[in-house]
């Protein structure tokens, strides 16, 4: 089983390792069937959006063997 605070805590730096700002997680799991959290981070254009994905997939895959199955706003 995957820790759940390690994965949100590599998602975070991925984003910060790529300048990320403004970030915020939402705990959504009462509200939503599809998914528990929403993580927002604020960027300069699509090219840094794309950059912070490219870091968080890696770290998420290296550190924890997972891969994502959507992305949305990437």
């Amino acid at each position: 089983m995957t820790n759940l605070t390690g994965v949100l805590r590599e998602i975070k730096a991925g984003a910060l390792e790529k300048k990320g700002k403004d970030i915020v997680v939402l705990d959504v799991k009462k509200l939503s069937d599809i998914t528990d959290y929403y993580f927002i981070v604020a960027a300069q254009n699509e090219r840094q959006v794309k950059a912070m994905r490219d870091e968080i997939e890696r770290r998420l895959k290296e550190k924890f063997g997972l891969a994502a199955t959507r992305v949305a706003g990437a």
